[in-house]
């Protein structure tokens, strides 16, 4: 994982791809939002908070089942 604690988890969402791999189109999006109304993460963001965020995702469909994306990081602006 290329993101440090403090570490905490969004809810699952479908990406909608579909397609045969590695042919696929699904993709996932969350916005500010949805970090600042999460129980942990909410009292942790304010101006000038640097987030590191990546995305752990499945597909049984795929000979590797699973994966990580290459990390994000971003200073949250006033």
């Amino acid at each position: 994982l290329c993101v440090n604690p403090p570490l905490f988890r969004l809810g699952l969402v479908n990406s909608g791809g579909t397609g045969t791999p590695p042919f696929c189109s699904g993709s996932v999006s969350y916005n500010l939002g949805v970090l600042l109304n999460h129980p942990t993460g909410g009292s942790l963001i304010s101006s000038g908070s640097v987030i590191n965020a990546q995305v752990w995702f499945r597909d049984p469909q795929a000979a590797f089942t699973v994966g990580i994306t290459n990390g994000l990081q971003f200073t949250v602006c006033p």
